[in-house]
């Protein structure tokens, strides 16, 4: 759950993580867990960015991308 903490530093979090016993997959499964919000949030909002920025006729409304936008960030709130 540290890795869900934008608050606890990262530095600090991985030096308390090896000097305690857990193990690698514990770890490895715990981080990519911890970052996969906060990833996937950046991700979208380069699409939507792009989307917005460039005329395509295959994209969406502007108003798909703020609601998709708000699914996200509520999202993240709750996690």
């Amino acid at each position: 759950l540290l890795r869900l903490s934008p608050l606890f530093p990262f530095a600090l979090s991985n030096y308390l993580y090896g000097a305690s016993s857990i193990g690698f997959w514990p770890y490895f499964f715990g981080t990519v867990v911890g970052f996969a919000p906060g990833t996937f949030a950046y991700v979208y909002a380069g699409r939507v960015g792009r989307a917005l920025t460039l005329d395509g006729a295959s994209s969406e409304p502007w108003y798909v991308y703020l609601g998709g936008m708000a699914v996200v960030l509520a999202l993240l709130k709750v996690a």
